[in-house]
């Protein structure tokens, strides 16, 4: 009995992926407002361009990968570490700040319509004023925000830091951790 091995089964396709066929790395500047400290990173991921409020939703675990990673004091502006890559927990993130030049909107991407509704959400350091999104049929005053573990986006937002509005400022968009809030005002 010969004992041959078995051929290699070649296959050819007519269809050979090119390299843009295959998702560019997406690098996105991103600033994290922690409870000690303010956070200059770049989340970095491989498929099409996300918004940021849609990449947090959508991380399954507890910790983020940053690159570039710089992490300020948030009491000593001066007191600056720069690492290459960290590890954040995503709940220890409390705000944050899309700093990209990807003119997303917290109604960019959206496949259901939604409507602004001007609110307050109190975080621990933090006042953040501004346009959250509902579909058109829901109460704000009976929407269950608090308590998920969602990200929302918050357009023309206002954030004061707590006992200091004098040092209050303005952003087109930031993205809030419900998980961390602790007060939900409609207005």
């Amino acid at each position: 009995m010969d004992s041959e091995a078995p051929p290699v089964l070649e296959v050819e396709s007519d269809f050979a992926p090119e390299p843009q066929d295959f998702p560019a790395l997406q690098v996105v500047p991103v600033e994290f407002i922690i409870d000690s400290h303010l956070i200059s990173a770049e989340i970095r991921y491989p498929g099409a361009p996300r918004r940021l409020v849609d990449y947090l939703n959508a991380i399954d675990g507890p910790r983020i990968t940053l690159h570039a990673c710089v992490v300020g004091d948030r009491d000593d502006p001066e007191a600056v570490g720069r690492f290459g890559d960290a590890q954040i927990h995503r709940n220890a993130i409390i705000i944050a700040v899309p700093r990209s030049n990807q003119q997303f909107t917290a109604r960019t991407l959206e496949v259901v319509q939604k409507r602004p509704v001007p609110a307050v959400l109190v975080l621990p350091g933090y006042d953040v004023s501004g346009n959250i999104y509902m579909v058109p049929d829901i109460d704000p005053n009976n929407t269950p925000l608090i308590g998920n573990h969602h990200f929302v986006p918050v357009t023309d937002a206002t954030i004061t830091p707590a006992g200091d509005p004098d040092s209050s400022w303005q952003e087109e968009l930031v993205v809030v951790n419900m998980t961390r809030a602790l007060l939900y005002v409609p207005k």
